[in-house]
């Protein structure tokens, strides 16, 4: 999965950051979420959250809560994957 975009990951601390971002996206596929407006949520919201949080404040932003916007949950259409050489440039 997604071979080529691990060419970017120069050191071990990309790699993980990669996998990490991968699974989120994965997952927020797996749970009908619409990923651009899910992703864009977790970078407006979880930078605003103060102090240190606990495991159990943060389930409410992971992919298979019930507690997001509706404009993120219940995602209808279908996902493709992106493939640079089929665009026409």
């Amino acid at each position: 999965m997604h071979r080529k975009n691990w060419l970017f990951a120069d050191t071990v601390a990309g790699a993980k950051a990669n996998a990490v971002w991968y699974s989120i996206i994965e997952s927020a596929k797996a749970n009908n979420l619409n990923i651009n407006k899910y992703i864009l949520y977790l970078l407006n919201t979880l930078p605003q959250l103060e102090g240190k949080q606990e495991e159990t404040s943060l389930e409410k932003y992971l992919p298979w809560s019930t507690k997001h916007p509706e404009d993120i949950l219940n995602y209808d259409e279908e996902y493709k994957e992106l493939n640079i050489e089929d665009e026409k440039v």
